[in-house]
């Protein structure tokens, strides 16, 4: 043991002296260009389906500020495409260490000059080129600062480690960004991770505001009450000086009754667990809400590098009694915002009414309870508003029950002889109280019930509940029944129905008043499994659903609609009718494949494609591959939704811009055209050919503008010109154009 704590002892020394190293080199790196000190955007701030990975340096929306080599190294590659990073240059630093500059407009000439050659050998304007030998100084310019690839002018830079992980870049520039302004807090999400668990009363997760009090403390709006294991997660943002550009927090640590239980910090990401950020946040509320929270819990598919592994993992468990939580939030700089508050104990088993008969004055009930509440009270209502204690009551008969219940026969005197409704609370041993609204005459009246699936188990829903609080609820299936609880919070019921119930593809539902039924429904689903491969076969065939082992995460519940009368915002050719899921939002671990059957295709077989349709019937194309002999479209599909099997008919659209028809122009100008695909889209540059007298140029393509610009690399001749443009997108329609110009006189032909 002695020998095993001196070498714990000698690691930790080596790895503060590592950091101490690493903290000196690190603000030694020269600040990346001249644009400013600002920020647009910080380190793992969520994308869909990806972590930003860098810092994102202001450039106040202009384009050609300079950019430089923080060390000295050499150019390790440079990448070119119209998409993503845009124009990226790499540099392999002196200490092993990368630096990554995105969406530039322009490298310097010689720069410049090598990307040329290398885009001629392969004729197209996207290339992944590494150089050999092309060392750099530090403070050397390489490039100026644009907006090629996706998004408004700025500098997306990253330093990442020796295996290409991208690391915090603030950790080598803290002198450099001036932030004194502590995170925003805006919301917290509590949610219920078991069937058992309840917020607030109810089986669905509950969005709680945040009230900011003094020195950046903030408290919960609302009171919190829950039972069994819940699971926070935090809606909030960050601010800097002298800018108005919100970003991520930096740091959080969630203690749990003093103890704590998460710890998660943005120092570094490994790209190949980039996907995992839909996994981080509540995936369901962002599709549903367009509200981002992040998770303060640690489920055991999320593998991400960012926590501090903690006991428990951020799992919250009721245990029977009041409990306090106390969550701290830092950005980079210190700036620190607070919660501090407690979440009250709610019961998990709910009274069962067995019994009620009302005579004049009386009212005789038989009661079921937990054996750990020790007061109970009565009051009643004639109209549901005024109520009236109920000062006597007698115990007539009582029993002790199996599983931590206990049963009673009472006699309460009613002050109000009219009485229709008596409301029953219970006090625990623990402190925690519950109330329950017994109806006093004959009838029940029920409303529909509302199904909402919550990944893998069902809620029905109802408001507006009449009946007491005593059915026995049963779930029939064909393996069996299964008794399940009924919560009524006042006059709103949920039944939840949780996952080794719904193992069967069909639900039917009873609930009972005593020894009567009065409600029945039943419903279809499908249910997709981890680790298990499925085939799902619909409506005749007409739409399969195959999954991988590795689809989805975790259970994920769903159900199928056809809808005929699907009706797009644009004309395009429907080839089948719209298939709806229904499902609560989650993005797949891997992919499945969706095939759908069509009856006849009026177009070519190359122009069909799988669509998602959103629901103000605007359509986007997915693609996917067809078969005529069988009659079908495939597509991969990264989530449920929405699908529908149309065609794209429609040529590319295209404007020359310049030159136009007929001009008279110098020798050197700029081609420039306007490109726009209403559908299917066009998949890259190889699709844009460009020709000036039959000889080919390279198209540089800016989707985001819907502009390709191109430049004559030789000398034209004076006289006349023709300019060709071949445009094809993803099915193969294809758009051409040709204008005639002229350099320097028109001369006649």
């Amino acid at each position: 043991m002695i020998a095993q704590g001196r070498i714990l002892k000698s690691n930790f020394v080596i790895w503060v002296l590592l950091a101490i190293v690493f903290t000196a080199h690190a603000q030694n790196y020269l600040w990346p260009t001249t644009a400013s000190r600002h920020l647009s955007s910080s380190f793992c701030e969520y994308r869909p389906a990806h972590y930003h990975s860098a810092i994102d340096i202001k450039t106040w929306n202009r384009e050609g500020y300079p950019v430089f080599a923080i060390d000295d190294g050499e150019i390790y590659r440079i990448r070119i495409s119209p998409f993503g990073y845009g124009k990226v240059l790499y540099l392999k630093l002196k200490d092993g260490h990368y630096a990554v500059y995105a969406h530039l407009k322009k490298f310097v000439p010689k720069i410049e000059r090598a990307v040329f050659r290398q885009q001629l050998k392969k004729m197209r304007y996207s290339i992944d080129w590494y150089p050999k030998n092309w060392p750099v100084k530090r403070g050397e310019l390489l490039a100026y600062t644009g907006q090629t690839g996706i998004g408004v002018p700025h500098l997306h830079f990253e330093i990442r480690d020796s295996l290409q992980h991208p690391l915090n870049p603030l950790a080598f520039y803290k002198g450099e960004i001036k932030d004194t302004i502590a995170p925003i807090l805006q919301e917290l999400l509590v949610i219920p991770l078991t069937a058992q668990s309840t917020v607030n009363g109810s089986h669905l997760p509950r969005i709680i505001p945040l009230i900011k009090d003094k020195n950046h403390h903030y408290r919960l709006q609302d009171s919190l009450s829950a039972s069994g294991t819940i699971g926070l997660a935090l809606r909030s943002y960050d601010l800097a000086d002298g800018v108005y550009n919100k970003f991520t927090y930096y740091q959080t640590h969630l203690f749990w009754d003093g103890k704590e239980v998460f710890n998660v910090s943005y120092d570094t990401l490994d790209f190949a667990k980039t996907l995992l950020a839909d996994v981080e946040i509540y995936y369901p509320f962002k599709s549903l809400l367009h509200k981002r929270f992040r998770k303060l819990f640690i489920e055991p598919f999320n593998t991400l590098p960012f926590y501090h592994r903690s006991p428990g993992n951020g799992y919250l468990h009721m245990a029977g009694t009041n409990h306090r939580f106390r969550l701290v939030v830092r950005d980079f700089f210190g700036n620190t915002s607070v919660i501090q508050s407690k979440i009250r104990c709610e019961f998990v088993a709910a009274p069962k009414i067995r019994f009620v008969k009302k005579t004049e004055g009386n009212v005789f009930l038989k009661i079921t309870v937990p054996s750990n509440v020790h007061q109970i009270a009565f009051r009643s209502s004639a109209d549901g508003k005024t109520w009236h204690a109920v000062d006597y009551f007698e115990v007539m008969a009582n029993a002790f029950l199996p599983l931590g219940y206990h049963s009673y026969v009472i006699k309460a005197q009613l002050k109000d002889t009219n009485a229709t409704e008596l409301q029953l609370t219970l006090r625990r041993s623990q402190g925690a109280v519950q109330i329950c609204r017994i109806p006093l005459n004959d009838s029940c009246a029920v409303p529909k019930f509302a199904r909402v699936n919550i990944g893998k188990r069902f809620v029905l829903l109802a408001d507006g509940f009449k009946c007491c609080q005593n059915f026995g609820i049963t779930a029939r299936l064909q393996s069996g029944e299964f008794a399940l609880p009924a919560d009524v919070q006042k006059e709103h019921c949920e039944i939840v129905l949780p996952p080794p119930v719904v193992q069967s593809d069909s639900v039917r539902l009873n609930l009972t008043d005593f020894d009567s039924t009065f409600f029945r429904t039943a419903f279809a689903f499908d249910a997709l499994f981890p680790c298990k491969e499925q085939t799902f076969s619909f409506y005749k065939g007409r739409l399969r659903l195959r999954s991988q082992a590795q689809t989805v995460y975790d259970t994920l519940l769903f159900t199928l609609q056809k809808n005929d009368l699907f009706l797009p915002v644009n004309r395009i050719p429907i080839l089948s009718a719209a298939y709806v899921f229904d499902w609560y939002p989650q993005i797949f671990r891997k992919s499945a494949e969706l095939i759908v059957r069509v009856d006849s295709v009026p177009v070519y077989w190359r122009q069909v494609g799988i669509c998602r349709s959103d629901s103000h019937g605007k359509i986007s194309f997915i693609g996917g591959k067809t078969d005529s002999i069988r009659g079908t479209v495939s597509a991969r599909i990264k989530t449920l939704g929405d699908f529908i099997v149309a065609a794209d008919t429609s040529a590319p659209e295209v404007e020359i811009l310049q030159p136009p028809a007929n001009a008279i122009i110098k020798k050197s100008f700029i081609i420039r055209f306007h490109l726009v695909d209403s559908l299917s889209g066009i998949d890259s540059d190889r699709d844009i050919r460009i020709f000036v007298d039959n000889k080919q140029l390279i198209p540089e393509w800016d989707p985001e503008r819907h502009v390709v610009i191109a430049r004559p690399y030789w000398e034209l001749k004076s006289g006349p010109h023709t300019l060709n443009i071949i445009v094809a997108d993803r099915v193969g329609n294809r758009t051409q154009k040709s204008v005639k110009f002229y350099i320097g006189t028109r001369e006649p032909e």
